[in-house]
């Protein structure tokens, strides 16, 4: 199976950053051809807004029958999945 790596998020994957992120993770699909890997270790400042990005673009990717994969999280990332209870996105 085919795997693509998005452009790196960071270091704020927050709501005034949203919609560039939005932008850059579609493009990154419309070019994905398989699953998608996304490396977060860049990611100093995080919030909901970023988790509602990675669970609708999970969802996508799924809909094609193919997986997400986050790689490199980092402690603000990781204390936010925890915080909503979705550690296993990063599994």
């Amino acid at each position: 199976m085919s795997e693509t790596m998005a452009p790196r998020i960071g270091p704020e994957f927050t709501i005034v950053h949203a919609a560039a992120h939005r932008e850059t993770l579609l493009a990154a699909l419309g070019t994905c051809p398989g699953d998608l890997t996304l490396a977060l270790d860049d990611v100093m400042e995080v919030d909901s807004s970023a988790v509602q990005l990675l669970l609708a673009l999970r969802r996508t990717l799924q809909e094609r029958g193919h997986q997400l994969r986050l790689t490199s999280i980092s402690r603000p990332v990781h204390d936010v999945l925890a915080l909503y209870r979705l550690q296993w996105l990063a599994d």
